[in-house]
């Protein structure tokens, strides 16, 4: 088998996977997964697993890459991890070298799986305030990603956007890695800026998104991670009150934006 660990837009090939093993391959949701075949994904419950990957690695940069793996495991960067039999979201805990015979490179991974938790599912408008155009939930053109309905906020002649979900308790992001959601708009030309804020009822953060928005028209799965927050060092993640979507435009335009599967990343 062979594993594919991709960072960013950068795929890492770990060459041939000798062994999978998951440390604790209970769930709490009622799927069963063998160990054997090492299947796993989101959605299975809120047990998140220890994962070992032990293999060789073949290639002329072989040793480049296990220096990036080093670094992006220092900095606590979360990875996709992904091939035909296992697809989740993990991060790196420890990574050592085996021994390097003729053009092979042995390695021992350890992984942390990180589930998704959502937090709105975007099936209906509870929470959700616009403060610019139309609010409205749809079922079709396009179709949703996940469940039967994702929401929609239109303007007419207009320049900005403002969407705000207020949980009905504070959420606590202090231990998450990614905040997550689908996001499409209808119109990229004319994007200046587009950012996500968080309130926890003290000060604000912000993230800045506009540079994932390539097309129009496609569902786009958001991952930001904690550190790509204004002042993250210091701001308090454990109470947020507020997340509030923003688009401002260089023109008055007549376009929508669409949203879906709003949640985080342990």
């Amino acid at each position: 088998m062979t594993i594919t660990l991709k960072t960013g837009t950068r795929p890492i090939q770990l060459g041939t996977v000798t062994e999978l093993r998951f440390n604790r391959v209970e769930r709490d949701g009622s799927v069963d997964i063998p160990l054997a075949r090492g299947a796993s994904h989101q959605g299975l419950g809120s047990q998140s697993a220890q994962i070992s990957l032990a293999g060789t690695f073949v290639g002329e940069s072989r040793f480049d890459y296990f220096q990036q793996f080093d670094r992006i495991r220092m900095i606590g960067r979360s990875l996709k991890l992904e091939s035909n039999h296992l697809a989740t979201i993990v991060y790196l805990n420890n990574v050592s070298l085996g021994k390097v015979v003729g053009d092979f490179l042995g390695y021992n991974l350890a992984l942390k799986e990180s589930l998704f938790k959502s937090i709105s599912d975007c099936e209906d408008q509870v929470g959700w305030y616009a403060d610019s155009g139309e609010l409205t939930n749809e079922y079709d053109s396009p179709e949703p990603k996940e469940g039967d309905f994702y929401l929609k906020n239109s303007i007419v002649n207009g320049d900005y956007f403002e969407l705000d979900f207020e949980p009905s308790d504070p959420v606590d992001l202090s231990t998450i890695e990614y905040l997550a959601f689908w996001f499409q708009v209808s119109a990229v030309t004319y994007i200046n800026q587009a950012s996500i804020r968080l309130d926890n009822d003290d000060e604000y953060s912000y993230a800045y998104f506009q540079s994932k928005l390539l097309l129009p028209n496609v569902w786009y799965r958001l991952l930001i991670h904690k550190s790509e927050f204004t002042n993250f060092q210091s701001y308090n993640f454990s109470q947020i009150w507020q997340f509030r979507l923003q688009l401002s435009l260089t023109a008055n335009q007549t376009m929508s934006i669409m949203i879906d599967d709003f949640g985080v990343y342990e």
